[in-house]
């Protein structure tokens, strides 16, 4: 038996393959996507080196707008095994990920490291994370 995450999620195709859409709750991004020095090698780390400076920035808007706020979203790939389980004929339907898959962010970086920076500071958690 594996072990696995179950997102609800959409399909759609770009480039005749097969993508997914899935909301992720916020307190699990740590989780789910761990710090890049941890999976990807320097050579390539170089050209995805966060700026610091854009973190504070984007946290106080998270904190000042906790019911309000919208993101673009975060675009990641897959390193491991997933499924698909379309609801009947739809394009709507459960994704299926193993729990010892890689997660990596190929864009979102920032966004991510202030919605991590804002889930410390907000240590009550008050808005639905």
């Amino acid at each position: 038996m594996k072990f696995s995450y179950h997102f609800p999620a959409v399909r759609g195709i770009q480039a005749k393959r097969e993508y997914y859409i899935a909301m992720v709750p916020l307190r699990l991004l740590s989780r789910l996507f761990p710090a890049e020095d941890e999976i990807v090698l320097p050579e390539y780390r170089a050209q995805r080196r966060i700026n610091e400076a854009r973190i504070p920035e984007i946290k106080r808007y998270i904190l000042d707008n906790r019911t309000t706020y919208v993101f673009s979203a975060l675009s990641a790939s897959i390193d491991g095994g997933y499924q698909f389980t379309p609801f009947s004929d739809a394009d709507v339907g459960i994704l299926e990920v193993d729990m010892d898959s890689v997660f990596l962010i190929n864009d979102g970086q920032h966004r991510k490291a202030a919605i991590e920076e804002a889930l410390k500071e907000d240590h009550f958690h008050r808005f639905l994370w």
